[in-house]
Formats: structure tokens, C-alpha cells, sequence
């Protein structure tokens, strides 16, 4: 009896989880303003988080991916959005 229990409770939990799938976006452009301070690259409108900001320059072209914890909505939040990869790179 305890091991049906234990199925279904993890049957649940990862079914749970995969419903709670974050949405994944790309920003790709040239870098228009660095905020050091902040950590913060300003791209094509977005805020791209970055650990070490020091290492971009104003009009080096990028290409990161961001994720958003609104996965139901169109929402862009900078406070709550994730950098998931950043690369460098020619447009």
C-alpha cells in the first residue's frame, strides 16, 4: 500500500513540474548601453543580466537567452527575468 503511495505521489510531483515550464526568449542586437554597476547590458530594449559586465562593450553584437517565470503570458519583467546563455558574436 505505501509503495502505490509513493507512485503516485511522485507521479504527481513530476507531472506538477512539468507544467511549470518558464518562457524562453532571444534577444540578439548590438549592445547599446553598459551599466556596470548593475550588471546589466541594454539591448534592443531588454536588460540582459550578466555576472561580469566589464567584459562587453558599447556596440558589440550579442546574442543571449532570456527566460521569464510568466510562461501563460506575454510579460516582460526585468526584475524577474533570467539571462539562461549569452554569446558574442558577428550580426
Amino acid at each position: 500500500m505505501k509503495a502505490k503511495w509513493l507512485v503516485s505521489l511522485i507521479l504527481f510531483v513530476v507531472l506538477a513540474a512539468g507544467c511549470s515550464h518558464s518562457n524562453r526568449f532571444e534577444v540578439e542586437g548590438r549592445i547599446e548601453s553598459v551599466d556596470a554597476e548593475k550588471s546589466v547590458l541594454h539591448v534592443s530594449g531588454f536588460e540582459v543580466k550578466v555576472k561580469n559586465a566589464e567584459g562587453y562593450r558599447v556596440g558589440d553584437h550579442i546574442k543571449a537567452v532570456l527566460e521569464s517565470p510568466y510562461a501563460d503570458k506575454d510579460v516582460y519583467d526585468p526584475a524577474k527575468t533570467k539571462t539562461v546563455s549569452i554569446e558574442k558574436g558577428s550580426p
